[in-house]
């Protein structure tokens, strides 16, 4: 059997559930947080990033995923757009999302925007962009892979 990539939300597989493939995902890099100010008295700027024992913090990341809807039916593509694009917005807040190339890791993520186009009228194009925690976190908790970048 082929593996047919996507993402887990809330229990659901975007192409074994919504039949969504996915064309292409984005997974971004966090930016780490420099923290640079002004000291009285000192030539220049100095970088507080440091301050506790060096430990480097990060900025959230930015996660893209183009899903690709193809139907005969124009109707029966936009309600099937449709109850995708209700399945991503369904909450608010951030959720456990498995991108499935990765399925030992997971993101705390949450939905920031989504654009549908139509090519062509038996296609749609979704993407779907999330907002996620920085780090990538071990689905099982006794792993001894702690969370990674």
């Amino acid at each position: 059997m082929c593996m047919q990539w996507g993402i887990i939300l809330r229990d659901m597989h975007s192409f074994y559930d919504w039949r969504a493939y996915l064309e292409r995902a984005e997974i971004g890099y966090p930016k780490q947080k420099k923290i640079v100010d002004t000291v009285p008295f000192f030539n220049g700027n100095y970088d507080f990033s440091y301050l506790y024992g060096g430990k480097k913090f990060y900025e959230e990341r930015s996660l893209a995923f183009i899903f690709g809807f193809k139907e005969r039916n124009r109707i029966l593509l936009l309600d099937k757009v449709n109850r995708f694009v209700n399945w991503l917005e369904q909450d608010c807040g951030k959720k456990k999302l498995i991108y499935t190339k990765t399925p030992e890791y997971h993101f705390s993520a949450e939905l920031s925007e989504v654009v549908v186009e139509y090519p062509i009228s038996s296609v749609a194009k979704i993407t779907a962009t999330f907002t996620a925690y920085p780090f990538r976190i071990p689905n099982d908790p006794n792993s001894v892979l702690s969370e990674v970048i």
